[in-house]
């Protein structure tokens, strides 16, 4: 995804994990949060994301009650929006 880096999940200043995605333009160092549209991936924390094309897709991780999770969401990155499938 062109010089924009998205965060998704990880845990907040209270160490609950979080669903929440922020995307850091990397050319101007400003910080949103997210806006998408499909159904939003649990909260975790320790799973890993990676890049392919247009896509973002997270992997795993811990849920809430630090529960493994092994389960994959896709993040659609399209001009204007993003779409989780």
């Amino acid at each position: 995804v062109q010089n924009v880096m998205i965060l998704f999940g990880g845990k907040d200043e209270n160490f609950v994990p979080s669903n929440v995605l922020f995307t850091l333009d990397i050319d101007t160092s400003e910080m949103t949060r997210g806006k998408t549209v499909g159904e939003i991936p649990c909260a975790r924390y320790d799973h890993a994301m990676c890049v392919s094309g247009q896509n973002v897709f997270v992997f795993g991780g811990r849920d809430s009650s630090d529960a493994a999770l092994n389960d994959l969401h896709s993040l659609e990155i399209r001009e204007g929006e993003m779409i989780w499938k």
